[in-house]
């Protein structure tokens, strides 16, 4: 496997990535970092994206060989990737004879309506996400698991945050930024959350990502009922259901 550089040279396997694109896209289009491996460098065949959040994506016919590869990345993931390596696809088989990889399954969700009216809430603020934030930002879900750092997300990515006096309640992001797409990341700080404040940032996403003139979309796993309710409640339905594969350690 050869860790390339020049992504024109992969273009024609570009194309044939068709899940979650934001995220390989977001490396090919140079707005968030990651690595593209191929396993050949005169004439490739298979590619993979290795984006820096961890989740990763395979284009192309890849064997048992380019396979081997890909599992010895996800027992040693590095801290470039969060120490982490997520497979994500649509063969349901991909990862059969490894008995170490388990398979997941992640909703897509679509924008299929318009955002809800953005109301800020009493006694709060709606502002920008700037680099100041950046490590402020401690939740389930934060943008230092997606952005190199806050010089990247500030210069190639943006968000919302909401706030009552000095603190922070809720916040969104873009997980990941491509030329066509923005992946949505959402958080409520524990002792804030079923107030609504969720869906507000997650509104104010959506507006800055159809104002920027991209399609705003929205990713999680199964179990996540809450950003599965919370997708939906701005306006986003279900697009489809696909594996991801991952080691537990």
């Amino acid at each position: 496997m050869h860790l390339i550089t020049d992504y024109a040279s992969i273009e024609q396997l570009s194309i044939l990535l068709d899940v979650e694109k934001a995220y390989p896209f977001s490396i090919v289009d140079g707005y968030q970092s990651g690595e593209v491996f191929v396993n050949d460098l005169a004439d490739p065949t298979v590619a993979l994206f290795w984006h820096h959040s961890g989740f990763a994506f395979i284009a192309g016919e890849c064997n048992r060989a380019f396979l081997d590869e890909v599992h010895e990345m996800m027992l040693n993931p590095t801290p470039e990737h969060c120490n982490r390596m997520i497979v994500q696809a649509r063969d349901l088989s991909l990862f059969n004879d490894y008995e170490d990889v388990t398979r997941y399954k992640r909703y897509t969700f679509s924008l299929k309506k318009e955002a809800p009216e953005l109301v800020v809430p009493e006694g709060c603020e709606l502002r920008e996400i700037t680099a100041d934030d950046f490590d402020k930002l401690e939740a389930r879900i934060r943008p230092a698991d997606y952005w190199k750092d806050a010089a990247e997300f500030s210069k190639n990515g943006f968000g919302y945050m909401l706030t009552q006096g000095d603190e922070i309640l809720a916040f969104a992001f873009s997980a990941a930024v491509s030329n066509k797409r923005v992946d949505i990341g959402v958080d409520t700080f524990e002792k804030y959350r079923e107030h609504g404040y969720g869906k507000v940032v997650a509104a104010a996403m959506v507006q800055e990502i159809n104002r920027r003139h991209k399609t705003p979309v929205w990713a999680c796993i199964e179990e996540n009922e809450a950003s599965h309710h919370l997708a939906c409640a701005i306006g986003f339905d279900i697009f489809e259901l696909h594996p991801y594969y991952k080691i537990q350690k």
